[in-house]
């Protein structure tokens, strides 16, 4: 499970192992409806997943649209929150 979190509830001890982006674009025309915590946390969570961590931090988020086009664009940093289990 990667949690997404908001950078006021970062929390004490953690490590940064990487950063990611994603760019999400939907047509609403054709079911293109694309939200930044849908789509675009889901596949952020894959990719932290991927690099081995169990959190993600926000750092920037555009959303946009123009006609019936829809883009999602969202920097992160992937962290590793060390868990009771862990220390």
């Amino acid at each position: 499970m990667v949690d997404v979190l908001e950078k006021p509830a970062l929390p004490v001890s953690f490590e940064v192992v990487g950063k990611i982006e994603t760019h999400i674009k939907g047509n609403i025309f054709f079911g293109g409806v694309v939200r930044a915590n849908d789509e675009g946390y889901k596949e952020l969570r894959a990719k932290a997943c991927a690099m081995g961590g169990n959190a993600v931090v926000i750092d920037d988020l555009i959303e946009s649209s123009a006609a019936e086009m829809r883009h999602i664009h969202i920097w992160a940093r992937v962290l590793v929150i060390p868990t009771v289990a862990q220390k």
